[in-house]
């Protein structure tokens, strides 16, 4: 945890628009370190008290699922996909949401900064691909200081955090858990075993739900109002009882579209003036990109 961030994230309560708050961002742990934690299953070779030591009076950024591992991070990223209850953020977190125009519902804090992505819905799987950042490798184009819209990358790491670590003016980003599982698969490996609850939530649970929020809708019985009610009460208990929802699979061809990218991922950043290093025994990025043990690159 960084010294800085509660004084921002008062300062980003002011701020009524995403240029505001970007503005209050800009550079602001200018020369710092960032740690990047993000969801791969190598997280899991890092201890909770490991990443407490890392994080005392560094920067950090804790990626989905990975805010249970890193509670002390400085900021918080997430969009509306494979969403789940995170830990509670207090007055040293930042919280960081990702949201396209159809995105699900997702319940829970309201985040410090909200960015929109650009989906064209008329694109097809192969076209939005060929068109995506990892296929483009236009970094420059869309950094913070020119647009807040997001491009898709696919992946969190492309379409935020790595763009929002070099804006708060980092000039190093060790990233732990990026592994991306392998380059044809159609689903990730996370640290975490998911629970997969899904649909069998009890019966009983779902009935008094949707009691409720039938009575709340003016018991409406219509198909389409009953087909709402049940989807909502779905997701809310999922959500109320800590299980993953709103899940989406990876689409074939996005993590060979990653790994291939990665190599101008890392020429880009060294060409800013910032040094990506990876604590991680399997991933599949660039084999440029150095590898580190988390004692090492906590040592430089």
């Amino acid at each position: 945890m960084h010294s800085r961030t509660r004084d921002l994230k008062k300062r980003l309560a002011a701020c009524r628009s995403t240029d505001s708050a970007l503005d209050v961002l800009h550079n602001a742990y200018e020369g710092e370190e960032c740690w990047v934690f993000t969801c791969g299953p190598s997280l899991n070779d890092v201890s909770a008290e490991d990443i407490s030591r890392v994080l005392q009076g560094r920067l950090g950024i804790a990626v989905k699922q990975a805010m249970f591992k890193a509670p002390e991070a400085d900021f918080h990223v997430f969009n509306r996909w494979h969403h789940q209850k995170y830990p509670k953020r207090g007055d040293d977190c930042i919280g960081v949401e990702l949201k396209a125009p159809k995105d699900p519902v997702i319940y829970g804090q309201s985040p410090d900064v909200r960015f929109e992505m650009e989906v064209d819905p008329s694109l097809k799987t192969d076209e939005r691909l060929q068109r995506s950042l990892a296929a483009t490798s236009e970094f420059e184009r869309y950094t913070l200081e020119q647009t807040q819209i997001r491009p898709w990358g696919p992946g969190i790491m492309y379409e935020v955090v790595m763009f929002l670590a070099v804006h708060l003016g980092v000039r190093r980003i060790v990233c732990i858990g990026w592994d991306l599982g392998s380059a044809k698969a159609a689903s990730l490996e996370h640290f975490y075993a998911e629970r997969d609850f899904g649909s069998r939530i009890a019966d009983w649970q779902l009935n008094e739900r949707l009691q409720r929020i039938t009575r709340r809708v003016g018991g409406d019985r219509t198909l389409r109002g009953l087909n709402w009610a049940i989807r909502h009460v779905k997701r809310r208990a999922l959500h109320d009882l800590g299980y993953i929802y709103n899940r989406t699979p990876v689409q074939v061809g996005e993590n060979d579209l990653i790994i291939r990218s990665s190599e101008h991922l890392n020429a880009w950043l060294k060409a800013r003036g910032v040094e990506l290093t990876l604590v991680s025994d399997r991933s599949l990025l660039h084999p440029g990109i150095p590898r580190m043990t988390l004692a090492e690159a906590a040592t430089i």
